[in-house]
């Protein structure tokens, strides 16, 4: 047996620190307690005055006390590696060592952000609210412990109509024409019309002056409903008294060539060509076209239908409307057509009886007693009508007594008187009503008196209550998408609501943002009614959602931008001595909020403010070039995040004057908000303020971010060392845009568009809404604005996720727990997505910290990730598919990645070395634990699938 090789050979201690550059991890331990206890007996082996000392068991002291400074040894070498590794930025896994080690180049650790909501208010009443700035509201977000409260920034005067309400798809009033069965009830001021179903409406169409109508007809109501603070009527049948639409047919008559009369003269041709020259026509082929199918002449015809009852009207805006009661007739109408009249020598002759009547003058035999022109006996006894009521008369009037033109006409007129007579109408005689009119019912038209009537058609309608007009039910536009909604309410209410903010909510989860460009009205000044109102908006909508019936969305317009933080009370910061030098006072409330402001550069606003001996000091990023007189101060954050107020020295910005608490403060706390409310939370006020109903968080919130990580710090702190303040390489630009807060990642790149250079950075936001890579990206343009070297445009895109599906088969020793072979599997993948794991996925395959922009994914090194996991033995990749998401709204001058829309890639039932997945330039694949699909086959055998 050789020694050299079989014998057991003596730890090496201490162990050499040897590490190579580049290393995440430094191994600076000189020994473990195995190696510091085997070092230790090996010496006592190789003593000859301790030959005799075999015993090795702790029970005796000498072992016991070497293995107790075995244990030291190993405790102390354990602390001297982890601080050892702290030293080194790369290394450092603390934050507070980062912190340490990147202000000796002069970066500092960006604070927490607040978050920026933007809340609906509801108030109640008739009179606007005044919501004053500053109003504090809490809310409690999802996965927050703690509610967060947010100030309004700005006044709002809210008007109850904005509250909650809803816009319409644009519609016009349309004309009455032939078939119209729905209307809309206009009444005059202080007219209370009141209909059912089954009430009798007789309808007719105003001349000129109004007090004449024509195209009557008597309708029947079908069932009445309030919309929109009018009344709609639907009739049983539809209004038939207007000119029916003619109906049109194929037809194929010649085609003509050319005619020797005029065009309008050849219109007649067919009814009036003896009075016209010859014609000369030639005739081509027939094309088709349409034409009417019923009438052959429509002008010659609706010319000398003119009058005669025939309807002429196609259409009307509105029609004359009253409630009937009752019906009767002319006293009269049915007499017998002749009579037997004995002369003066007693012979008995038959004679004809005459039914006109004279509207202007008396009227004597056939009538007995003779009628005045201002008496209408009905036929028969009728109790129900009363002097002083209106009465509408039906009558075909005509210009002499055997005139053969007869226009069909309605008259309004009053019953003066009622009388009781028996009358007499040729041989027919009975008992009758006489109404004694205002008005006889003779009128003038077109320079001829319209004297004479037949009594036979003679009608007298009954009517209750004051006329009104029937409109055509308005008709909604036939345009499916539109920038224009209607808007029903007061000219005041919709005067509020031109240029305001407006966010419209459902169907589903979308929240659409939209301003109301301008608002105009037809009616003019309203007197404080409702009406409707046209809406201009400045983005297109889809009318299907806007139905006057059930609209599906509902807007809110009491809209006002809120910022996280409390105010708190004013607090005296301490004693200002002017012997000491860049004096400083801790804020007793941490965090302090900062806001993000992409005007300035570094981005930060405090939201703090300091007054010394009652003037307001200015708070600045650095004493850096501040003269001896200037009131300024600094804020710095310590590792524990406490923030700190620093002034200057007296060369470099002025110290404080000497005074007994005359340093006082006020500065607002809380910061990192992000996401949306939590499901059964609501939105608090933090006081009273009278008419305010409710608040409402209905968006995400955005902008909010915890303070920097180490991670995050580690990769943008040496850039801007690099870089000596200026923004010029694409480094530079990473650099800069890693130090915004809530960026997570960043890639910068030159680009051509348009045959012009540009840098192209592409920006991952850790809450990855639109709004913080809007603001991310007006903070890196202020920047480079400040900073630059102005040599190129700069192009900014907000990158994304692209979520990655897994379903993996997993082969594992069954001695091993699934459970806990599990969380290794999702720390190896670098899933996300669930919380309290205890699983660091950030190192993982598909965790944001390893990936870059662009960077695919083959089959192989899934299956090599999870390979290298203790317990698995195999593994077999069933699937791999892309997921391609929905495109974010863009905020002008943010451009966002192209839109994916094409279905899910998928790889499956392929060779796990064939599989490969490609990724966007401007995306990170990433992959959520829900989407990760993983099946446990125990292997006894060890062996392969």
């Amino acid at each position: 047996m050789s020694c050299t090789n079989d014998c057991r050979q003596p730890a090496a201690f201490p162990k050499t620190i040897d590490n190579r550059p580049g290393l995440s991890t430094i191994d600076y331990r000189i020994g473990s307690y195995a190696d510091l206890r085997e070092h230790m007996l090996s010496r006592l082996d190789a003593s000859t005055v301790l030959a005799e000392w075999t015993h090795r068991l702790p029970d005796d002291p000498g072992i016991a006390l070497i293995e107790a400074a075995a244990e030291v040894g190993d405790i102390l070498s354990f602390y001297q590696d982890l601080y050892a590794n702290e030293a080194y930025l790369r290394s450092a896994k603390w934050r507070d060592s980062v912190a340490d080690l990147v202000r000796l180049l002069g970066y500092r650790l960006a604070p927490g952000v607040a978050g920026r909501a933007r809340f609906a208010f509801a108030v109640k009443g008739t009179q606007p609210v005044l919501l004053p700035a500053g109003l504090g509201i809490q809310a409690q977000l999802a996965g927050d412990d703690k509610p967060s409260v947010f100030e309004t920034s700005v006044q709002l005067l809210a008007q109850p109509a904005l509250s909650q309400f809803h816009l319409y798809r644009p519609r016009q009033a349309s004309d009455i024409r032939y078939g119209t069965d729905t209307f809309t009830l206009w009444a005059d001021a202080g007219v209370a019309v009141q209909l059912k179903a089954g009430d009798r409406i007789l309808v007719g169409v105003a001349r000129a002056g109004g007090e004449v109508f024509d195209h009557m007809q008597v309708m029947v109501v079908d069932k009445t409903w309030e919309a929109f603070g009018s009344t709609v009527v639907k009739m049983k049948c539809g209004i038939t008294s207007l000119k029916k639409p003619p109906r049109f047919r194929l037809l194929t008559p010649p085609r003509l060539v050319s005619a020797t009369l005029p065009a309008a003269t050849a219109l007649f041709a067919s009814s009036f060509t003896p009075a016209l020259q010859p014609l000369s026509l030639k005739i081509a082929s027939p094309p088709s076209f349409l034409t009417p199918g019923v009438v052959a002449k429509p002008l010659a015809q609706s010319l000398l239908a003119a009058g005669l009852g025939v309807p002429t009207l196609a259409s009307t805006p509105r029609l004359r409307a009253w409630k009937l009661v009752g019906t009767h007739r002319h006293f009269g109408h049915n007499a017998p057509a002749t009579q037997v009249v004995v002369d003066d020598k007693g012979r008995a002759t038959t004679s004809p009886v005459s039914y006109v009547r004279k509207l202007a003058a008396t009227t004597a035999a056939p009538a007995v007693p003779s009628l005045p022109s201002t008496q209408m006996p009905l036929d028969g006894e009728v109790s129900s009508v009363v002097a002083g009521t209106r009465l509408l008369i039906e009558a075909n009037l005509s210009v002499g007594s055997h005139a053969s033109s007869r226009r069909k006409l309605l008259l309004e007129r009053r019953i003066a008187q009622v009388d009781r007579q028996s009358l007499a109408w040729g041989p027919l005689s009975g008992a009758s009503t006489v109404l004694t009119l205002d008005e006889d019912l003779a009128i003038s038209e077109n320079g001829s008196t319209l004297g004479y009537a037949d009594i036979r058609g003679i009608s007298f309608h009954e009517v209750v209550g004051e006329p009104f007009e029937l409109r055509a039910d308005f008709v909604q536009t036939a345009a499916s998408r539109g920038k224009e909604l209607h808007f029903y309410g007061t000219a005041g209410e919709a005067a509020a609501l031109a240029r305001r903010s407006l966010l419209f909510s459902g169907p589903g989860p979308a929240l659409v943002a939209a301003t109301a460009l301008s608002v105009a009205s037809d009616d003019g000044d309203d007197g404080g009614q409702p009406g409707w109102h046209r809406v201009q908006l400045d983005r297109d909508f889809d009318y299907t959602q806007f139905e006057h019936s059930a609209p599906q969305v509902t807007v809110y317009g009491n809209l006002v931008e809120a910022t996280q933080g409390k105010t708190e009370a004013r607090i005296t910061l301490g004693d200002g001595d002017a012997r000491a030098v860049f004096q400083t006072f801790a804020l007793p409330r941490t965090p302090l909020t900062y806001l993000l402001d992409t005007t300035q550069v570094p981005p930060l606003l405090p939201q703090l403010q300091v007054w010394v001996d009652g003037v307001a000091w200015t708070s600045v990023d650095s004493f850096f070039g501040r003269t001896p007189r200037e009131h300024v101060y600094i804020v710095r954050e310590d590792a524990d995040g406490k923030s700190w107020v620093q002034f200057g020295n007296g060369k470099s910005g002025a110290r404080l004057r000497s005074g007994r608490g005359n340093v006082l403060a006020v500065y607002r706390s809380g910061a990192g908000a992000h996401g949306l409310l939590q499901a059964d939370a609501k939105p608090q006020a933090d006081k009273k303020v009278a008419g305010l109903e409710a608040a409402f968080l209905l968006e995400a919130v955005t902008g909010g971010a915890e303070p920097e990580g180490a991670d995050n710090a580690r990769l943008a702190a040496p850039g801007t060392m690099q870089s000596l303040g200026r923004i010029v390489s694409l480094a530079d630009y990473e650099a800069e845009a890693l130090a915004i807060p809530g960026v997570l990642k960043a890639r910068a790149a030159c680009a051509q568009v348009d045959g012009a250079a540009l840098v192209r950075v592409t920006l991952l936001t850790a809450s990855a809404a639109a709004a913080d890579a809007a603001a991310a990206s007006d903070a890196l343009r202020a920047a480079v604005g400040a900073r630059g070297a102005r040599r190129c445009p700069l192009l900014v895109v907000a990158g994304a996720r692209t979520p990655v599906s897994l379903h993996l088969v997993v082969g594992y020793d069954p001695t091993r727990r699934t459970e806990e072979l599990r969380l290794a599997i999702l720390e190896a993948l670098g899933a996300s997505g669930e919380e309290g794991n205890g699983v660091d996925s950030s190192r993982g395959l598909f965790s944001w910290q390893q990936r870059q922009f662009g960077d695919g994914v083959h089959g192989s090194q899934v299956v090599a990730a999870v390979q290298k996991v203790s317990g698995v033995i195999w593994v077999r990749l069933v699937a791999l598919a892309v997921a391609r998401p929905p495109l974010v709204q863009a905020k002008p001058g943010l451009q966002l990645s192209a839109e994916l829309s094409q279905p899910a890639l998928s790889i499956a039932n392929v060779p796990a070395t064939q599989r490969s997945l490609a990724c966007a330039g401007d995306r990170l694949l990433a992959l959520q634990t829900t989407a990760l699909q993983l099946q446990f086959a125990a292997d006894e055998q060890g062996g392969r699938p």
